[in-house]
């Protein structure tokens, strides 16, 4: 059983700031309800999609989202509208945990972790985002991820990019394991949360860059350092040759101190063909 009560507010700001004219400011406050109970997936149904076996779930959600939305005119009144960001806010209470009376002498938590999440993109090409959820039972942060990415155009229609990312988990975070932009994006190390899952907290700051280089070539790396054990866990550099219809790229990687040289071979909307 799901229901959902929302509206949208909105505001348009006039300003002056370069070919910015228009800032539209817009709220969509929601709150949700979700209900599902256990069913037993041997039980005869008559829907062919598998039935969902999830445990029991009873939750009020309060969510606030903010879109900032901006208008642009240029000397010759051209105007162009683009998103300069958004701002999330997101509150759940469990109601079955607030109505426990298993163990008497242990205290409800029906709060869950507050959810914030920033992302701001004052110009082309450049991203900052944030996420960080607050857990509200220890009274701290349980999950913080920061990151800035920045693209530029080349001919082509190739781009450089560059990217860091900083992360924070603490251990028994309901996030915890996620994965920041970077590793999102390119990273291999399934290893490391596993490494890291006896550990109160971990902090990782990763790097990643792709530069075009001349006669079809671009090169690049990536890197992830633990910031508690003070040492790189992840980490690769390549260089690549693209041509109109095909490309190869070769790396050299080196996860948990475990190094391998890789040749990857692409055939334009045929995939790729690797080797180590």
């Amino acid at each position: 059983v799901r229901g959902k009560l929302s509206s949208i507010l909105e505001r348009v700001f006039d300003m002056e700031w370069r070919d910015a004219k228009k800032l539209k400011h817009k709220i969509l406050p929601a709150l949700s309800y979700n209900y599902r109970v256990p069913q037993d997936p041997h039980a005869p149904s008559p829907w062919f999609a598998p039935i969902d076996v999830a445990g029991k779930l009873n939750r009020i959600t309060l969510s606030i989202e903010n879109f900032f939305d901006v208008r642009k005119q240029n000397e010759k009144g051209e105007r162009s509208y683009a998103q300069w960001g958004t701002f999330h806010l997101r509150q759940g209470f469990d109601i079955d945990e607030q109505r426990r009376e298993d163990v008497p002498e242990q205290k409800e938590e029906p709060w869950l972790p507050l959810l914030a999440e920033l992302k701001f993109i004052p110009y082309p090409g450049l991203d900052f985002r944030a996420e960080t959820e607050w857990n509200h039972k220890e009274d701290r942060i349980g999950f913080a991820n920061l990151s800035l990415d920045f693209s530029m155009d080349r001919s082509g229609g190739r781009n450089d990019r560059f990217l860091i990312n900083y992360q924070y988990i603490r251990a028994g975070n309901e996030t915890y394991g996620r994965l920041g932009q970077i590793e999102d994006l390119f990273l291999v190390n399934d290893q490391f949360p596993r490494e890291r899952a006896d550990r109160e907290k971990a902090e990782t700051f990763s790097g990643y860059v792709d530069v075009n280089l001349l006669y079809g070539f671009s090169g690049g790396g990536f890197f992830q350092r633990d910031i508690n054990l003070k040492r790189t866990v992840s980490s690769s550099i390549w260089i690549e040759y693209k041509s109109q219809c095909w490309s190869v790229k070769v790396s050299a990687d080196s996860i948990s101190s475990v190094d391998s040289i890789m040749v990857t071979f692409n055939l334009l909307g045929l995939g790729a063909l690797t080797g180590k």
